[in-house]
């Protein structure tokens, strides 16, 4: 039986995970509340990608488990020579009988779909990272949800370089489509619902539009996954720039967060601002999962705000 942990017995947990994504931030952030929650852990922790070599001072650590995202043949064999309890949060590589948690591809494919169906559209295109095993997976559900309503998604078909690549690798040679992107999105049957692997294609896919002339969200609209939302800001703020809007409706805490750095939402709900001489009104998100709009005050603070976003209109008519 295990001893419990006391303040000078910890139990001894690495971290393999990168900070460079939305995914790993999310990730170490979970870990975070879990050691709070449940008890304190020695963490080891190192900035890294997912490719990187194995750290030199994990060939003879000594501890109780390991918690990684990197995927090289060099951590393998490091893992199955330290025999210590390992959760991996990729596919366990072959011959290692290790846990694993892993992205439910089939589940963003549908939700990306469905998000895209209940908005009309009845073209829908797909671009990924070719040979990267996530995105080709999220590719393979997309199209057979579209197939299974009776309509053809169109798939951007660069072959990948060569097989048995790391993912950083595929997403390295993918990122090098950017002509063949463009030129892809341009024969496209308009408007089309487009389903990007992750944000940073999807980025690229936005480049591609802009390069192409092509409007976006009318002609392509671009859903991707991870939530990174410094690779959205890069976007937002170069469409607001070509759009040039009279009026910014932010809808929910998010949205509020991001354009104008503002922490809660509750108390600009009813309020005008500005950005850049531009009038934004802040609504809330309508979930209807949200007990938000039940309080009497917030009710109040919502019509303030329609009645704001009313007067901008009226004016701009």
């Amino acid at each position: 039986m295990n001893k419990p942990s006391t303040r000078f017995n910890r139990p001894r947990v690495v971290l393999l995970i990168e900070s460079s994504r939305a995914y790993g931030r999310g990730t170490l952030s979970g870990v975070a509340k879990y050691i709070r929650e449940h008890g304190h852990w020695s963490v080891f922790l190192q900035e890294h990608s997912m490719c990187d070599d194995v750290p030199a001072w994990l060939e003879n650590w000594q501890g109780e488990g390991i918690i990684t995202r990197m995927e090289t043949p060099a951590m393998a064999g490091v893992l199955r020579r330290l025999r210590v309890p390992t959760v991996y949060l990729r596919e366990v590589p072959p011959n290692l009988k290790f846990s694993s948690v892993l992205t439910d591809n089939a589940a963003i494919s549908r939700f990306a779909f469905e998000h895209l169906r209940e908005r009309g559209f009845r073209n829908y295109a797909f671009c990924g990272f070719n040979g990267a095993d996530y995105s080709d997976e999220r590719r393979d559900s997309f199209s057979q949800l579209v197939s299974e309503t009776g309509l053809r998604c169109h798939v951007f078909g660069a072959s990948p370089p060569e097989r048995n690549l790391s993912t950083a690798k595929y997403e390295e040679e993918g990122l090098k489509d950017g002509e063949s992107v463009a030129a892809w999105i341009q024969q496209l049957p308009k408007p089309v619902g487009l389903m990007a692997c992750n944000d940073m294609r999807g980025q690229e896919v936005l480049n591609a539009c802009r390069d192409a002339g092509v409007a976006v969200p009318d002609e392509v609209a671009v859903i991707g996954v991870d939530n990174e939302q410094e690779l959205c800001e890069l976007w937002r703020d170069w469409e607001l720039e070509l759009l040039r809007p009279k009026l910014i409706v932010p809808v929910g805490g998010l949205a509020l967060r991001r354009l104008l750095g503002l922490p809660k939402l509750t108390e600009c709900i009813g309020t005008r601002y500005e950005r850049d001489g531009v009038p934004v009104i802040p609504l809330p998100h309508p979930s209807g999962a949200s007990s938000w709009p039940n309080v009497p005050a917030n009710r109040e603070r919502l019509h303030r705000a329609v009645a704001l976003v009313r007067a901008e209109l009226a004016r701009l008519s």
